[in-house]
């Protein structure tokens, strides 16, 4: 297997070189690593145009003209990659020695699953872990299969890729999101619940510092009232449309390429449409004052119509929520 890895940069000169030596350190070193750059002003070209010229592995650099964003920003990464495996990596992380090679076996050993997703170790600024990981945050109160998502714990078939390309350019979706979303509408996304990176959190980190990627130890009670207490405009029916719009475009390449078979197709077309539905008439009672919306949830529960949620907690939440 021919790998790669695609990294997105941007402003990241201060920890870049300690995650590029990460990559030298590696059990199995990829085959290549695919920079796109973010029209940087720090010294980020300089650090890693010094580590290709001694890189252990081709270095190819692309740098944007201006600003596209993170999401856009890995999309043009990603776009130039041609391997059979594909790792998304973050500037500001560290891998430890086995995660390729680890990586690569599981892939060897499940031949059907198209995507990985390891489990991370949190750490501070100064990369210094604080005995938390991802996974034991989630564990037990969120959807790990549809939320646990982290784009530099991400690996991907490079065929597979293909299909999932380009990422949306849109403010619904993450381009981690959207990758593991179209291995989840497939059911071939796999789980590795072993830690296999250090995951630095900063101020400048572009993922959204909320509780679930804080650099403190933290207990379940806190995810729990982010999930009870969702706000209406969390309800949306957007990211799901455009993986609707994705399965139906891409219908006979997923087909084709047997990612899916035909029946299991249709089922799931017609799923993400009753969620679409669903979600539609949750939003309709949010709308209404909360003392009148009891009735017209319940209603909809005894229509099935939380079924593809979390049934009576949903419920209860469209209640409350202000």
């Amino acid at each position: 297997m021919r790998i790669a890895v695609a990294l997105a940069t941007y402003n990241g000169g201060k920890y870049l070189e300690l995650f590029l030596n990460s990559l030298s350190y590696q059990i199995l070193p990829p085959d290549e690593l695919i920079v796109s750059d973010d029209a940087s002003t720090d010294n980020t070209l300089a650090v890693i145009n010094a580590f290709a010229m001694s890189a252990p592995f081709p270095v190819t650099i692309f740098s944007n003209k201006k600003n596209v964003g993170y999401s856009q920003n890995f999309s043009n990464a990603l776009s130039h990659c041609f391997a059979d495996l594909v790792f998304c990596a973050d500037q500001d992380d560290y891998w430890l020695p086995d995660k390729i090679n680890f990586i690569k076996q599981k892939f060897v050993e499940h031949p059907n699953i198209v995507l990985t997703i390891h489990d991370i170790e949190f750490c501070n600024s100064h990369l210094t872990p604080i005995g938390q990981s991802k996974l034991e945050r989630m564990n037990g109160v969120f959807d790990l299969n549809s939320e646990y998502v982290v784009g530099m714990a991400t690996a991907i078939r490079g065929e597979f890729l293909k299909i999932c390309m380009p990422i949306p350019n849109s403010l619904d979706t993450a381009y981690d999101n959207w990758l593991h979303s179209c291995s989840v509408a497939v059911e071939k996304k796999m789980i590795v619940p072993e830690i296999l990176a250090l995951h630095r959190r900063h101020a400048s980190n572009a993922t959204t510092n909320n509780i679930l990627n804080v650099d403190y130890i933290t207990n379940k009670s806190s995810y729990i009232n982010i999930k009870f207490l969702m706000k209406r405009k969390q309800i949306s029916t957007a990211s799901i449309r455009l993986t609707l719009d994705w399965l139906i475009l891409k219908r006979n390449a997923l087909i084709d390429g047997n990612y899916i078979d035909e029946l299991s197709f249709n089922r799931t077309i017609q799923k993400k449409n009753e969620i679409i539905l669903s979600l539609e008439e949750r939003r309709r009672i949010l709308t209404l004052p909360v003392f009148s919306r009891t009735w017209f949830a319940l209603k909809l529960y005894f229509r099935g119509g939380y079924s593809k949620f979390s049934g009576i907690k949903s419920v209860i939440r469209d209640i409350l929520s202000r």
